[in-house]
């Protein structure tokens, strides 16, 4: 059985790093701001290199091929659209 996998990721400039550590008071707070809304969109998300050091996180959706349609494509791009949104929120507060 074949997928498509569809991934977008956003990187972190230097500066935020540190911020955005799980180590960090904000760090703990983005986290969990995060871990909701993505977790409703059924997107699956990864934090590199580690939750200690946030460099990117990479947002994703698989979809196998035999349920795959132009309305479960679209949805699974728009999903991965708002699952970047929702981090872009939770970093500008």
């Amino acid at each position: 059985m074949g997928t498509v996998t569809k991934v977008t990721y956003m990187g972190f400039p230097e500066i935020d790093h540190r911020m955005l550590s799980y180590l960090s008071k904000e760090g703990k707070k983005f986290f969990w701001n995060l871990e909701y809304p993505l977790s409703q969109l059924t997107v699956m998300y990864n934090i590199h290199p580690s939750i200690e050091k946030v460099e990117r996180i990479d947002i994703a959706k698989i979809i196998y091929f035999d349920g795959l349609t132009k309305h479960t494509f679209f949805s699974s791009l728009f999903d991965i659209q708002r699952g970047m949104h929702c981090v872009l929120c939770n970093i500008n507060g």
